[in-house]
C-alpha cells in the first residue's frame, strides 16, 4: 500500500498520547507542533540523530477506525552496509547458488536453512508458500541473518544480518521467477514458471532490509577482523 502523507501545523502534541491515523507531533525531530496525517499507507519512516520514527498503520476492528503504531529504531549506517557495493559481494549476490538463511524458530531453536533468493539492488527477496513455518516465525521474530558463499579456492563469503518484512501477494511473486531465472533458462524455465504458477494462488514475500554485511575474500586478504589482527600478530 502506497504512502501518502501531507505536514500541517497542529498544537504540540505528546507522541504517547496520539494512538489514531496520524503521525505524532515532531518534537523529537526539531520541529514543535508539526505532525503528518497519514492519508493512506502503511509504513513511514522519519529520521533524527541516528534514530527513526517507524510507523505501521492499522485497521482496529474495536474502534472501526485506523490506528497508528509507532516506535523509535536505530538507523543504518551507511558503513555498515558498504561492503555489500564491493564488487566481490555484488557478483555473489547474484550468483544462480542458494543462501544460507538463519532466523529463530517459534520454539526458540535457530534454524538455518538454504534458499533461493533476489538482489533487487537494495534488499534481498526470498518467496516461499504463506504456508512455511518460517513466515509465522518471522513474523514475530524478524531479525535475521544470511550468508552467501563461494568455496573457492580462494574462499569468499558475504555475511548479512537485517530485518525482514512480510507480505502476502497474489500468485506467483516475480521475485520468486526471477531468482529461479538466475539458474533455469529456455524451455526448462517455461515448464518450471508453468508448474509453480499453476501450484501457488498465493505467495509470502520476504523482503530483508541490510543493517550490517561483510565481505571476506581470503584470497585477496580480506579476512575478519579477529583473523587479521592474529596474521599480523604472527613473527614471520
Amino acid at each position: 500500500m502506497r504512502l501518502i502523507a501531507r505536514w500541517r501545523y497542529r498544537p504540540v502534541h505528546h507522541f504517547w498520547q496520539s494512538h489514531h491515523a496520524r503521525k505524532p507531533p515532531r518534537r523529537r525531530l526539531g520541529i514543535r507542533g508539526w505532525q503528518c496525517e497519514v492519508i493512506d499507507g502503511y509504513r513511514h519512516g522519519a529520521h533524527h540523530g541516528g534514530w527513526k520514527v517507524v510507523g505501521n498503520l492499522r485497521r482496529n476492528p474495536e474502534i472501526g477506525r485506523l490506528v497508528y503504531d509507532q516506535k523509535m529504531e536505530p538507523m543504518t549506517k551507511v558503513t555498515d552496509v558498504e561492503d555489500l557495493r564491493h564488487p566481490g559481494a555484488e557478483e555473489l549476490l547474484h550468483t544462480p547458488d542458494p543462501a544460507r538463511l538463519a532466523y529463530n524458530g517459534r520454539d526458540g531453536f535457530p534454524r538455518v536453512i538454504p534458499i533461493g533468493f533476489w538482489w533487487n539492488g537494495t534488499d534481498i527477496v526470498v518467496c516461499t508458500a504463506p504456508t512455511a513455518p518460517k513466515v509465522k516465525a518471522l513474523g514475530e521474530r524478524p531479525n535475521v541473518a544470511l550468508t552467501i558463499d563461494d568455496i573457492g579456492p580462494p574462499a569468499k563469503a558475504l555475511l548479512v544480518r537485517g530485518v525482514a518484512r512480510i507480505e502476502i501477494v497474489d500468485g506467483v511473486a516475480p521475485e520468486y521467477l526471477a531468482a529461479a531465472g538466475k539458474s533455469t533458462s529456455g524451455e526448462q524455465f517455461a515448464a518450471f514458471e508453468a508448474n509453480v504458477r499453476a501450484l501457488y494462488k498465493q505467495m509470502a514475500r520476504i523482503t530483508i532490509a541490510p543493517k550490517w554485511a561483510r565481505y571476506f575474500d581470503f584470497g585477496a586478504g580480506r579476512f575478519p577482523t579477529f583473523l587479521r589482527r592474529l596474521v599480523d600478530s604472527t613473527p614471520g
